[in-house]
């Protein structure tokens, strides 16, 4: 039986192991706690602010880049999430350029301008093509006088709400480059058929890396200068800064246009979760500092206007403000715009040899 002393022993040896064992455990649930703060401070951030700092994926695999058009001209355009029904249309391989423009000069109607449109991400709502196809399309038809062609880019969901699928972007640059050049060669030989048209591309959102993209390893000189009558940035999702670099190389239109809108709801949260100044937002970078411009590019501040809309080329994002009205009506139709006596603008600026015009407040 054992003794009192020897239970008094033994229990100063369980406690002196147990003394032993105690700093281990500690320090785990140290380091435990000290994981779960970094988790939690950027976690909480992200989703009580709605900054999109989702996790990136892989690409989507198995979808290439694609041509869209809708099967017959005069659809209804119900406004920006109306649309209850995705009209019919033909989608087209990259490869099948020609036979989509076929397609479009082959509808019935007057329209005299063709519209190469790029898309910006699909956020969650709906996947593209189907989001442009009702949203888009239609609206750019009716209220241009326009056939549009679209550029589809595959992953543009990838991320959902909080998404920011740049690598997607980017991939698709080379099938947007072929796209050009196999413009290039229709409007050469059917000169006749396209003589009395003109040729607008309007990239939108995150559709502007795919050309920025697209035109850091462009050539100069590789396609002719009248291409395109208008190029048109809107809402650009671009990094501000650096982007004179490849926007200066685009040298296949006389006539580029960079929309820049500090109210736009979207591009800021976009400019946030990348800590860059997004072009569409501001023409600084994300600390407020100035960045270079592109030459060759007319820039259009919307910013006192108040419209805090994105898709702000469409008129049911323009709030009726019949100045952005004006301007979009002339530039997506290829019309060069005319800001000489232009009543809307109430500051003009310049730099870097470009010019910016800033439009009033209505």
């Amino acid at each position: 039986m054992p003794t009192v002393r020897n239970l008094l022993v033994d229990s100063e040896n369980i406690g002196s192991a147990l003394r032993q064992k105690r700093p281990v455990v500690t320090e785990r649930r140290t380091h435990m706690k000290s994981i779960l703060s970094i988790i939690v401070m950027v976690l909480i951030p992200c989703f009580a602010m709605q900054y999109a700092c989702a996790i990136k994926r892989a690409p989507a695999t198995g979808e290439s880049p694609a041509l869209y058009i809708l099967r017959q001209s005069g659809e209804p355009c119900e406004g920006a999430r109306e649309a209850s029904t995705v009209p019919a249309s033909r989608k087209y391989a990259i490869e099948q350029l020609s036979v989509a423009l076929d397609g479009v000069l082959g509808r019935s109607g007057d329209a005299d301008t063709i519209i190469l449109y790029v898309h910006g991400r699909a956020a969650g709502e709906e996947e593209e093509p189907n989001k442009s196809l009702k949203q888009v399309l239609p609206c750019l038809e009716r209220e241009n006088a326009a056939h549009v062609l679209m550029f589809y880019w595959p992953g543009s969901g990838e991320g959902g709400i909080v998404g920011f699928p740049e690598d997607q972007a980017r991939q698709a640059a080379p099938s947007l480059g072929q796209v050009l050049a196999d413009l290039q060669r229709y409007k050469k030989e059917n000169t006749a058929r396209v003589q009395h048209h003109k040729f607008v591309l309007l990239l939108h959102s995150m559709g502007n890396i795919v050309f920025e993209e697209f035109l850091r390893s462009y050539g100069s000189g590789s396609l002719q200068r009248d291409l395109f009558d208008t190029v048109v940035l809107s809402a650009s999702a671009t990094s501000a800064k650096g982007h004179a670099e490849w926007l200066q190389k685009g040298d296949f239109t006389s006539h580029l246009y960079v929309t820049v809108n500090e109210n736009d709801p979207v591009i800021d949260k976009l400019g946030v979760r990348e800590r860059r100044g997004r072009l569409g937002k501001k023409l600084t970078t994300f600390f407020g500092g100035p960045v270079p411009l592109a030459a060759n590019a007319l820039y259009v501040d919307i910013g006192r206007t108040g419209i805090d809309t994105h898709r702000y080329f469409l008129k049911s994002g323009q709030k009726g403000n019949p100045d952005l009205a004006q301007f979009f009506q002339s530039v997506l139709r290829g019309e060069a715009f005319p800001f000489d006596g232009f009543s809307g603008v109430e500051d003009v600026k310049q730099r870097d040899g470009a010019t910016i015009y800033y439009f009033k407040h209505r």
